[in-house]
């Protein structure tokens, strides 16, 4: 009997001690995938960091943050022995251990991997691609990438000349050039009804007295046409109480033309006008001109001084 009741307790040890050593195994495993876990998801975090830098103390601090004591703690308070607790310590390696030999190994592999050392990036901003920045150029092909590059620069000045063109800007072949004693375009073809005159007043029939009239007021028909007495550059167009909607033209040396009592002025600033071209159209006379009429103001200045067109226009 006492030889059965030893039979039965060696034979209850050894099945505890075989329970005691699959359950240190397990945790064993346990540890070991989870710190490879660690290993692979640095890893891919270094082959994202261009910087070829690791810190390797994370490794560490991520082994703490596994709860490995808290699972041997509850198998041990599941199997109630202190047998399997010893049992479980000598089987379980340390953890700053496991993380030394981890970064040892880590390390290792990171040598093997880079097959080449990071250099200092080079300070001419070019990115050497190889296959493709270090191919050689030969000389046709040096002389044909030189000649598709003036063409392309000629077609842009052929371009930018046809949209100066468009927009009616001066350039260096339409630039206004009048001298004096060149004959001018009458702008209508109507009568006199107030000459110029700046060395004597003249009468104003509307404002019923005389004064100095730097311009000659033409007669005209409402919506006549008004032409470009010479050609030039638009540099203003405004309006003024006196002579209503007005344009002044740059025709060249020093000379400038003043279209008054406009309507559906067809020019705009910085507008190019060819010799005979539409300025605009008679607009009604302003009050300043009630009792003349409808008319044509224009006016001829060299250098800001009123001068007569009378000699002039043809």
């Amino acid at each position: 009997m006492k030889r059965q009741s030893s039979f039965n307790r060696n034979r209850k040890d050894n099945t505890r001690k075989e329970r005691v050593v699959m359950i240190a195994s397990s945790v064993f495993v346990l540890a070991a995938l989870t710190m490879t876990g660690i290993y692979v998801r640095r890893s891919n975090e270094k082959t994202e960091n261009d910087g070829y830098h690791i810190d390797f103390n994370v490794l560490e601090d991520d082994s703490q943050n596994f709860p490995v004591q808290d699972k041997i703690e509850e198998i041990a308070q599941a199997v109630d022995t202190e047998d399997m607790a010893q049992a479980l310590e000598e089987e379980i390696p340390d953890r700053e251990e496991i993380a030394e030999e981890e970064d040892g190994t880590m390390s290792q592999i990171l040598e093997n991997d880079l097959d080449y050392l990071p250099t200092e990036p080079v300070d001419s901003g070019e990115i050497a691609i190889p296959g493709l920045t270090d191919v050689p150029v030969t000389e046709n092909e040096e002389g044909l990438l030189q000649n598709e590059g003036e063409s392309f620069a000629e077609e842009l000045a052929a371009d930018q000349a046809a949209m100066d063109a468009d927009a009616g800007r001066v350039t260096e072949n339409t630039a206004p050039s009048y001298t004096a004693g060149e004959a001018l375009v009458w702008p209508v073809s109507g009568n006199v009804l107030i000459p110029y005159s700046m060395d004597k007043t003249v009468p104003f029939a509307t404002l019923q007295q005389y004064k100095y009239n730097p311009a000659v007021v033409m007669a005209a028909g409402e919506g006549d046409l008004v032409s470009a007495a010479a050609g030039g550059r638009v540099t203003r167009v405004f309006s003024d109480e006196e002579i209503g909607n007005a344009v002044t033209v740059d025709i060249g040396g020093g000379y400038t033309v003043t279209y008054g009592q406009l309507k559906d002025i067809a020019v705009t600033e910085g507008s190019y006008v060819e010799k005979g071209g539409v300025i605009g159209y008679i607009a009604a006379p302003t009050k300043y001109y009630s009792v003349e009429g409808t008319n044509a103001y224009f006016a001829l200045q060299l250098n800001g001084k009123p001068v007569d067109p009378m000699g002039a226009l043809q």
